[in-house]
């Protein structure tokens, strides 16, 4: 019985580590990418807007 109780023991906590393996596998090849678009694009929004604003700011 008692390595029954190991067995099953070790079977939890392989099967916890592949979860957390593949939620961090996921994390970096889905989410991460997305944040660091959503970034690069508000930056380039910030320049566009502050570049529009000194263009037409000029006085003659």
């Amino acid at each position: 019985m008692k390595k029954f109780g190991t067995g099953v023991l070790i079977g939890v906590l392989s099967t916890v580590a592949a979860g957390v393996g593949a939620l961090a596998g996921f994390h970096k090849t889905v989410v991460k990418p997305v944040k660091d678009e959503e970034a690069k694009f508000e930056n380039t929004r910030i320049k566009s807007a502050r570049k529009g604003r000194s263009a037409h700011s000029s006085k003659f």
